[in-house]
């Protein structure tokens, strides 16, 4: 059974034909022999991601990617946006909390919380037009030939900004109208707790 870490759970939204797709390009490229290490994970955890995985029952079909925030709500589900930009209530998103931050990830690299992207004006991205937004979905794109720099606690991420780098202008566009198509919610959130916030 595949860990939750790897999130195919959101990738049950993908239309067949960017399945295909996806398919077709991982056949292009080139065969690697590399024998890795048997996956070996502990009970009770063993028995519990038996029951992550939901089968699909009709076919799932294109979207229209000229289609606005509806495009949008279909590449932030395939995403997992929710799953960190949500906070956990008893081991589950709180639909109350839906986008609205808050999340802590703590690790030996540092501690961050995740972003409150609801259109909040106050502690969201309410007053964001779509150049901030494309901006900063697309600011490591310096970073791609090069090394990343090393960041102290006060930059610590765990957001995967290089996944997203080469997104089409449409895409973004599409992600960003969907962010602000949802319910605002007040909630204030301090990223890098501890550290004197850097803004963007």
């Amino acid at each position: 059974m595949l860990f939750p870490m790897m999130p195919y759970t959101g990738y049950r939204y993908l239309s067949d034909e960017d399945v295909q797709a996806l398919v077709a390009y991982m056949n292009t490229l080139p065969p690697v022999r590399n024998t890795v290490s048997r996956t070996s994970i502990t009970f009770p955890t063993s028995v519990l991601i038996k029951g992550v995985p939901a089968p699909l029952t009709r076919p799932i079909p294109p979207v229209d990617t000229d289609g606005g925030e509806i495009y949008g709500e279909y590449l932030v589900s395939v995403a997992g946006c929710e799953d960190c930009h949500t906070q956990q209530k008893r081991g589950q998103p709180d639909p109350a909390m839906q986008f609205a931050g808050g999340r802590v990830f703590a690790s030996p690299q540092g501690t961050v919380v995740s972003a409150n992207i609801t259109p909040d004006k106050e502690t969201g991205i309410g007053n964001w037009d779509f150049i901030r937004f494309r901006d900063r979905m697309r600011s490591f794109r310096t970073y791609r030939h090069a090394d990343l720099p090393k960041a102290g606690p006060e930059r610590y991420t765990l957001m995967p900004f290089e996944a997203y780098v080469d997104l089409m202008e449409n895409d973004l566009e599409a992600i960003f109208l969907y962010l602000r198509s949802r319910r605002p919610i007040t909630n204030a959130v301090v990223a890098h707790p501890g550290h004197a916030e850097i803004k963007d």
